[in-house]
């Protein structure tokens, strides 16, 4: 039986490279009997291709948002190879995830999911990967979010604020928060360990992880 229905969790393009990607799919390969998993995967050096190239190229930051969603995607293929085979053999649309949203296991969100266009979202830097999860776990019932971050803020303040403008988050989140009323969490890359205690509600994992 699920605990909690879907637990949105972004898994941020530092991981690329990283030894702690490994841990962190094997502890979503753990959960996924106990919950629902949606994978948003980060841009990670892929953005950092397009930053470069929108200098280059001087394109407006609606083209270079829609190529870094492309970049996002390319993530996203690499995390469906890898987490065979616990994992939906394809990326996933929002349509696709809701109507498997009853079934146990893993699938990652396509960030070139046509849906997303009808969403308000703006179309420009201030959206990263951090708001497309925040707004994904808006769009699916019983939700709870999980931001992977590669390191902790300089503080561990409650102020949203205060943490886009240290850039642990991206600058829409505290505005998209205003809006969709979900519970949300960070954890650092490094603490992978503490995913099953934040997901069964115990409390061991308090002293990791960081609400938003």
């Amino acid at each position: 039986m699920l605990k909690h229905n879907i637990w949105v969790i972004k898994l941020g393009g530092s991981l690329i490279g990283s030894p702690y990607l490994g841990t962190w799919l094997a502890a979503i390969a753990g959960i996924s009997s106990s919950a629902r998993v949606v994978i948003v995967p980060g841009g990670g050096l892929f953005a950092d291709a397009v930053r470069t190239a929108q200098s280059e190229l001087k394109v407006d930051d609606a083209v270079a948002h829609y190529m870094a969603l492309l970049g996002m995607r390319q993530f996203g293929l690499a995390l469906v190879a890898l987490c065979k085979p616990w994992c939906t053999t394809t990326l996933m649309s929002v349509s696709s995830i809701k109507a498997r949203a009853s079934i146990g296991g893993i699938c990652v969100w396509d960030p070139c999911d046509p849906y997303l266009d009808r969403s308000p979202l703006p179309k420009d830097w201030r959206v990263t990967s951090d708001s497309l999860s925040l707004w994904l776990c808006g769009e699916l019932c019983d939700s709870r979010l999980l931001l992977v971050k590669s390191a902790p803020p300089q503080s561990r303040p409650g102020d949203l604020i205060y943490l886009a403008e240290s850039q642990f988050i991206d600058a829409y989140f505290p505005i998209l928060r205003m809006t969709i009323d979900r519970p949300g969490w960070w954890l650092e890359s490094s603490h992978a360990n503490a995913l099953a205690d934040l997901v069964l509600g115990n409390q061991s994992s308090a002293r990791y992880a960081g609400e938003l």
